[in-house]
């Protein structure tokens, strides 16, 4: 239970505040370490078990360091709200909480997407390299060859898929090639309707009747609309 006396209040406030920054220096510098197994320089090796299986200790062991130290800093922040509380707020104490609650955020959110990006690599680096379960006097050979078959095995997902996108690139020429076909069949068919017309007036002349016809319909159409249109317009502004 927190007392209620202001001084002892403020000693207490500042005594948490040097307890936060401390605890989030530590997280800082823990973090920074995470970061590292990121890094090149911190992959697994090729047919060596044993410092595989080192780091991912050690990975394991740093990454709950920050799990201790992030509840650490949400009990300090719980004191903090207390201290607030007690005392009645404060503009610049509510503005200091509300940031140690933000920082708290934030170093939950750098963590947790640290620790997943490293163990998806971890998981990836398993699966091309054959895992960390194997005995230290595995040969290096055979590694190698769980890492060929994995090779082997997205070679022939690759050659499976251009086969298909040769397939589909057949099949689309062969479509190309007949709209080509119809097209020169209707090219033809239109040439020789045209030499028709002209060995044959009459036929040419009755075809240009029609057109004329045709078109002399459209325009008494078009009359007759813009007629009725012109009607309902003037009847509706009276």
């Amino acid at each position: 239970m927190y007392s209620v006396d202001m001084s002892s209040l403020s000693n207490e406030w500042d005594a948490v505040r040097e307890e936060a920054r401390f605890l989030g220096s530590s997280i800082d510098t823990k973090l920074h370490v995470l970061n590292k197994y990121t890094s090149s320089g911190n992959r697994y090796n090729v047919g060596d078990s044993s410092v595989n299986r080192s780091r991912r200790a050690a990975f394991l062991q740093d990454a709950r360091e920050v799990e201790d130290l992030l509840r650490q800093l949400e009990e300090v922040n719980r004191k903090l709200e207390a201290i607030v509380y007690n005392k009645a707020g404060g503009s610049s104490n509510e503005h200091t909480l509300r940031r140690y609650h933000d920082v708290l955020k934030d170093y939950n959110h750098e963590f947790h997407r640290v620790r997943e990006l490293v163990e998806k690599q971890m998981e990836r680096e398993d699966l091309l390299y054959g895992g960390t379960s194997a005995s230290e006097n595995e040969p290096f050979l055979s590694s190698r060859n769980r890492s060929g078959d994995v090779l082997l095995a997205e070679h022939e997902h690759i050659t499976n898929s251009e086969r298909m996108i040769d397939e589909q690139i057949s099949l689309a020429m062969g479509v190309k090639e007949n709209i080509h076909h119809q097209q020169r069949r209707i090219a033809g068919a239109m040439h020789q309707l045209q030499i028709t017309l002209k060995k044959y007036p009459a036929i040419n002349n009755l075809m240009q009747k029609i057109r004329m016809k045709k078109r002399k319909d459209t325009v008494i159409l078009a009359a007759v609309i813009s007629t009725c249109l012109i009607f309902l317009f003037l009847y509706s502004v009276r």
